[in-house]
Parts: structure tokens; C-alpha cells; sequence
């Protein structure tokens, strides 16, 4: 696997490669960057996976060389401290709230002992929102060479050395904003290798199309609002400035919670004219702020004036469709055209020539045909390597629900009786958050075991709890379905709810539906292999080293009712496959 890395970057050539779990995917990815002797760029789907890379990996490959190396990893703005607007902040510490300057007496603590400003390395806990947002810049609020901080900036310090390192590590996120910015440094680099492959055509469409978030006008104006009421410079006008912020808060939460709740509402187009209304209240919030007398709201003064820029722009043109999108916590109002190939093109001509893609599920059916015509990768090379683990050791189960009783409740059942006989370490995957929060009431009412829930706890001390206890019921949406590595006997046991197919409202379905040359058959060419890989990515979950051996059990009547069923469990690991429930529990019985 090192070696066709290697070879990739060498010949500039695109290289698709699918390594399971346990083959050493990073290893061999880094070692071939390492003895190409050139500056490679690293894109992997998250910040805790570069730092992975960085403090576990990275010290592995490096001694495999006799040279000195330099790597460094680079962040987006809003991860470091600006300088400048943290000065701003504590000059007006007397207005604040006790918390808030408490925090920020830290922060000025924490800043005179930091070399790089990483906010991800602050060790006195979560910021607050507010606070984060006034002591950081982004691209939008940056003074540039007008700021009197330029020399000593956390951000264009971690961009020198980020430029001049041999292995760059960034994020998928970063490596696509940049794009969307024409921020084009990234492509004077030698090649670039990106892992977590699989997570490039969803993150994509969020970058690739012209968005607007509207959470960020929603989060603004709370801000703003918050500000002024902190403030000492409370005069007439200040008040008709809170009157407006929280007008536009109201406005914006209304409308979501609407759109949310109304599912029809998400089969139609939006009015171009719902907009014109909260365009005119940042035109009076913009009016009002007078930046000279609050310096502290110099940071939302900038960035009102850049969501407005945005917003310009992007509803310049009502040729296309626009539409709303919950992307995680975020509302987006996209404006959808019919270029994707072409701005995929665009991306990838950014980007250097030698090009390495890998993740642990990128084929359907033995190819990656799908995922190629959906990144307009036409003249890359497919690599499957085999699975170095024995599933038939483990085993599937695939339940039969009675289609006039409650499909949650009798779910629910079958997980306390599947649980009782492993003991708790059950992990259940769900496909939505109604889900996790239906089945997670009826198993806190019923369960003997502790029941743990995807929002009690971030996602890494939910892990850590669940390993701790050893016999919890762990439910979890989609942020669950990758990334979590959990060995050993913690985990035995894996219900998956249902198929994971994209909802036909989603934003990458409605833009396919844009698409001059869309497959021909949009279900079978797309929205299939997509629930596919999802899947096997929950699915990869359970078994994670040699050792590991554990049940299987996917829920969705639909896997064995419909003609794809079949194609979907082709495409999974080989586990042993069990008739009955009674079969399954006595297996949990003996790994126990």
C-alpha cells in the first residue's frame, strides 16, 4: 500500500485506494510522503484526526528516516487567538458578565505562556460562544497588514510554517474553504493525500455551493444584542440597536423552527422575497453600530457587513433554486445551479497534480465507480485491499418485526434482550435524532443496564464513559457512524436502526436533480451506493482489531423485503448470518 502511495505521488498520478481497517492506512500513506522527499499536503476529516496523526502516527513514520523532516498542521481562523481583537475584548472587561471576564482573565492568563495560539489547546474548558467569537478573526473581519498584531499574528505564524513544512496536515474542511476563498497556496505543493475519502462528496456540496449560513445571523444578532446590554455605552440609541438585534433573533428562530417542523415546506422552493425582510434589519443594525465608541463591537461590526456581502451575492441570480439545509448544527441557505461536475473540476485543478485518495469504504459492488463519477475523478486508478479480519467469527442478525406493532417499541425490546444476554456493551446506531430520543426513553424506562445517550456528554467523553462502565447501552445518531474506535469486549453488540439513504429534501438530492448529466437512474447509480457506504461505516464499528468478535444486528425489514436488500448485504463484511433471536442471545451467552 505504501509503495502505490508512493508510486502516485511520483508518477502524478490519481490513486483511489480502499484499505479496511487494521492494515496500517496511515502508516503507509505517511511513509510514502515521507521518502518522496517533496512537500506533500495531508487531508484528513477532522481536527482530532490530524492531531492523531501528528502525536501517534507521524513520531512512528519519522523513524524511518534519516533526514530532518518538518510537519506542521494548520487550522482554520477561528482555531487561534487573534491578538488584536483579544486587546479590544479586555479593554472592555468591565462591562461583561462575572462569567465572562472570568474567562477571559484566562484566556489573558493562557496567552502569555502560548507559542501558537491554538485555541483547541486552551486548558481551562470550552470557551463560550460569545466570548470565542470576540477574540477570534476570520478571513471576513482580519485587519491584514493594517493590524498593529500583523507581525506577531497566531494565524499567519501557523501559515509560514504551514507553507514552508514538508508534510502539511490539514482538514477536509479547511482544504475545500480554501477553495471556496480562491485561497490557492495549498496547490504549491508537491501532492496531496486525502483520508476519509468517503466524507469528500457530502462536505463538498457544502462548500461548493454559494451558501449563506443563516445560524451565523441568527448567532450575530443574539450577540450583538448581548453586547450592547454589557455594555456601558448604553444611550437611545444602543436600546433601538437591542430592539432590532433581538427583532432579527425572533425573525430567524421562527423561521427555522418552522421550516423544521413542516416537512411539506421542504418540497417547495423558498420565496426569494422571505429575505428582503432580514436584509433590511441588518441594513438598520449596520446603520446603528458606531464602531468607534464600542471597540468590542468592532469583531460583529465586520461580520454583519460580510454575511450582507453573502447575502448580495448570492441572491443576485433567481434563475436556480434555493433552498434551506440543516447541515449539524447549522442552517444553510444554498443557491443551487447545474455546474457540480464543473465545480468539481474546478477543485481538483487546484489541487496538485499527484493525488492520493483512501478511506476504509470507498467501493459498491467491488469498484468505485460511483464515488469517481460523483467527484469527476475519470482517470484515477481503484485499489481494494482485503480485510485482514476473520467475521465469520461474528455474527448477523436480521430481525423480523411485526409490521402492525410499533417498530421503536418492538426495536426497543429486542435491544434489552439482546443486551441482558451480552450484558450491556450494546452500541445502537440510529438514522435520525427522533430515533435516538425514542428509543433512548423506552430503554431508560426498561433496561437494567446504564443507559448512555448521544448530547449527555461530547462525543469523546461519551466514548470514555461507555469503555469506563462496561456495560452500558450507548444510543447514537450519525456522528457515531465513523470515527469511533472502540476495541475489545466494551463492545459486543451493534443494532443499526435502519438503511442510512439520504432524505430526497437533503441538500446534495436536490442538487443532483439540477444535473445536466445526473444518472439515469438516480436510486440505483447514487442514492444506493451512498446508503452503502454509509452503512459499512456503521457497520465498522463493531469489529476493530483480530481479537474482536461480537453481533451484528440490522434492523431494517427492508434488507430482506425489497430487491436491494440483497445488494446492500453483498457489500458488507462476510459475517455468519443466524435465524433466530434465541440463536443470537445464546451467541452473546458464550463471548460474554
Amino acid at each position: 500500500m505504501s509503495y502505490r502511495c508512493f508510486n502516485a505521488l511520483v508518477h502524478q498520478q490519481t490513486h483511489l485506494i480502499e484499505a479496511p481497517t487494521g492494515l496500517g492506512k496511515s502508516l503507509a500513506y505517511l511513509i510514502a510522503a515521507l521518502e518522496n522527499k517533496k512537500n506533500i499536503i495531508i487531508s484528513t476529516a477532522t481536527k482530532n484526526l490530524q492531531q492523531q496523526l501528528l502525536t501517534k502516527d507521524v513520531p512512528i513514520a519519522l523513524q524511518t528516516q534519516n533526514n530532518k523532516v518538518s510537519v506542521a498542521v494548520f487550522k482554520g481562523w477561528q482555531n487561534y487567538l487573534c491578538k488584536q481583537f483579544f486587546e479590544e475584548t479586555l479593554h472592555q472587561i468591565e462591562s461583561l458578565y462575572p462569567t465572562t471576564k472570568e474567562q477571559l482573565l484566562k484566556v489573558h492568563h493562557w496567552q502569555t505562556s502560548t507559542t501558537n495560539g491554538d485555541l483547541d489547546e486552551y486548558p481551562y474548558g470550552s470557551l463560550q460562544p460569545r466570548l470565542k467569537h470576540s477574540i477570534t478573526a476570520r478571513a471576513a473581519t482580519c485587519l491584514g497588514e493594517q493590524c498593529p498584531k500583523r507581525d506577531n499574528c497566531f494565524y499567519f505564524k501557523a501559515k509560514a510554517k504551514a507553507e514552508t513544512s514538508n508534510i502539511l496536515i490539514v482538514n477536509h474542511h479547511l482544504l475545500l474553504s480554501h477553495h471556496a476563498q480562491q485561497e490557492l497556496w495549498l496547490a504549491n505543493r508537491y501532492g496531496v493525500i486525502i483520508d476519509e475519502a468517503h466524507r469528500l462528496p457530502e462536505l463538498g456540496l457544502q462548500y461548493l455551493s454559494d451558501k449563506f449560513a443563516l445560524n451565523g445571523l441568527w448567532v450575530l444578532s443574539r450577540q450583538l444584542r448581548l453586547a450592547l446590554q454589557e455594555s456601558v455605552y448604553v444611550d437611545d440609541e444602543a436600546v433601538n440597536l437591542i430592539d432590532w438585534a433581538q427583532q432579527l433573533h425572533e425573525q430567524l428562530q421562527q423561521y427555522l423552527h418552522g421550516y423544521h417542523s413542516d416537512l411539506s415546506a421542504r418540497q417547495h422552493l423558498l420565496a426569494w422575497q422571505d429575505f428582503g425582510l432580514w436584509r433590511n434589519q441588518i441594513n438598520k443594525l449596520l446603520t446603528g453600530i458606531k464602531i468607534e465608541q464600542q471597540p468590542l463591537l468592532t469583531s460583529l461590526y465586520f461580520d454583519f457587513k460580510h454575511w450582507l456581502k453573502q447575502f448580495d451575492s448570492l441572491i443576485q441570480d433567481q434563475r436556480h433554486m434555493l433552498m434551506l439545509s440543516n447541515l449539524g448544527s447549522t442552517w444553510y441557505l444554498h443557491h443551487l445551479k447545474d455546474d457540480l461536475p464543473k465545480r468539481w473540476q474546478q477543485f481538483w485543478q487546484n489541487l496538485p497534480e499527484a493525488k492520493v485518495l483512501l478511506s476504509a469504504t470507498l467501493s459498491v459492488n467491488n469498484n468505485a465507480n460511483s464515488l469517481v463519477q460523483t467527484l469527476g475523478l475519470s482517470q484515477a486508478r481503484f485499489k481494494r485491499y482485503a480485510s485482514i479480519f476473520d467475521y465469520r467469527k461474528s455474527q448477523m442478525l436480521l430481525p423480523q418485526f411485526d409490521s402492525n406493532r410499533d417498530y421503536h417499541e418492538q426495536l426497543s425490546q429486542l435491544v434489552i434482550q439482546l443486551s441482558n444476554a451480552s450484558r450491556g456493551r450494546t452500541m445502537v446506531l440510529c438514522t435520525s435524532k427522533a430515533a435516538v430520543e425514542d428509543i433512548a426513553q423506552r430503554l431508560v424506562q426498561a433496561s437494567q443496564w446504564p443507559v448512555l445517550v448521544q448530547g449527555q456528554f461530547d462525543n469523546a467523553q461519551l466514548v470514555s464513559k461507555f469503555r469506563l462502565l462496561g456495560n452500558a447501552v450507548l444510543v447514537a445518531t450519525r456522528s457515531f457512524w465513523e470515527g469511533i474506535d472502540i476495541k475489545g469486549q466494551s463492545l459486543t453488540t451493534l443494532v443499526i436502526d435502519k438503511i442510512p439513504f439520504q432524505s430526497p429534501y437533503s441538500i446534495s438530492a436536490q442538487w443532483l436533480k439540477l444535473q445536466n448529466n445526473q444518472p439515469s437512474d438516480p436510486f440505483v447509480n447514487y442514492y444506493l451506493p451512498q446508503a452503502v457506504l454509509t452503512l459499512r461505516q456503521g457497520v465498522g464499528r463493531l469489529i476493530r482489531s483480530e481479537k474482536d468478535v461480537g453481533l451484528l444486528v440490522l434492523a431494517d425489514p427492508r434488507l430482506t423485503s425489497n430487491d436491494y436488500g440483497q445488494t446492500i448485504l453483498n457489500n458488507l463484511p462476510p459475517f455468519n448470518l443466524l435465524e433466530t433471536q434465541e440463536q443470537a442471545q445464546a451467541f452473546l451467552s458464550e463471548i460474554r
